[in-house]
């Protein structure tokens, strides 16, 4: 069993932000294991990644319970297994895709955890994503059998309805037996897989 939270992507404050540590947190005890998939953001943008997702669930709940490895390719079964919580931040979604998929017994390494995604981290959850950036399509892990949008019609200023249409009936089009799901910037969906 996996429990699998899907952020829609940023900002991280308010009542949602709260709602959103609360929910990843809800199954876990006083001392939480919380290990950081940075696969999706650059090299060079790593440590501010790290420092900014740490600081927001800091601000959220207590701190002292939460312990924070970073999964690592050298270490990475290590950490996985260490691990109560994997967090998946957003970031380049082909990219990420490809980095889980080098690991064949992922499925194994995160059964019974909560693994939660913001944008990238999410949709590479899903059977089938669209990467906002230039409007290409990718396969997912194909965990939750959707096809999902990120940061849906929130974010993207540049984004029209009509871009935003035309994802949708693209998503449709190439998969017409998956539900397209849009999931708002800041906005969660969890969702149990056995």
């Amino acid at each position: 069993m996996k429990r699998l939270i899907l952020v829609g992507g940023r900002p991280w404050e308010g009542t949602e932000a709260k709602r959103l540590v609360s929910a990843i947190l809800r199954d876990s005890g006083a001392s939480v294991n919380i290990a950081l998939c940075l696969f999706a953001v650059p090299e060079r943008d790593r440590d501010q990644t790290r420092s900014w997702n740490i600081d927001r669930f800091s601000h959220y709940c207590d701190p002292k319970r939460l312990h924070w490895k970073v999964l690592a390719t050298e270490d990475f079964a290590a950490t996985s297994s260490w691990a109560h919580i994997i967090y998946i931040p957003g970031g380049a979604t082909h990219v990420l895709r490809e980095q889980l998929a080098s690991y064949p017994e992922l499925d194994r390494l995160w059964d019974n955890k909560t693994i939660a995604g913001s944008s990238a981290g999410a949709v590479s959850l899903c059977t089938q994503y669209v990467y906002l950036q230039n409007k290409t399509f990718g396969e997912g892990l194909g965990w939750v059998p959707v096809s999902a949008i990120p940061h849906y019609r929130d974010a993207f200023e540049d984004y029209t309805d009509q871009d935003w249409s035309y994802l949708e009936a693209e998503l449709l089009k190439r998969r017409p037996d998956l539900p397209v799901v849009g999931i708002p910037e800041g906005h969660f969906v969890e969702v149990i897989i056995s």
